[in-house]
């Protein structure tokens, strides 16, 4: 997997590793990119969410599309006033 974090919202990464195998880099926007080899399932996708607009999913392809198209649908919800 690769996450790229706001620096406030991954800083915690260095402390707390998702595991002993995570890179951490910076990008030359000035942002985290985290990578790792972690399990896909519904605890990955309830973590990354929690962070909300302050994470950006980078690979894999299939989760970067599933993050694209519910970021969509909760848009749509809430465009409605």
């Amino acid at each position: 997997i690769a996450l790229k974090f706001s620096p406030f919202a991954g800083s915690h990464l260095y402390e707390t590793p998702i595991s002993d195998t995570q890179k951490i880099s910076s990008t030359k926007d000035g942002f985290l990119l985290v990578e790792d080899t972690v399990n896909d399932d519904m605890e990955l996708r309830f973590w990354i969410r929690a962070f909300g607009g302050e994470v950006e999913v980078i690979k894999p392809k299939s989760l970067r599309d599933e993050f694209t198209k519910m970021s969509k649908l909760i848009g749509s919800k809430y465009a409605k006033n």
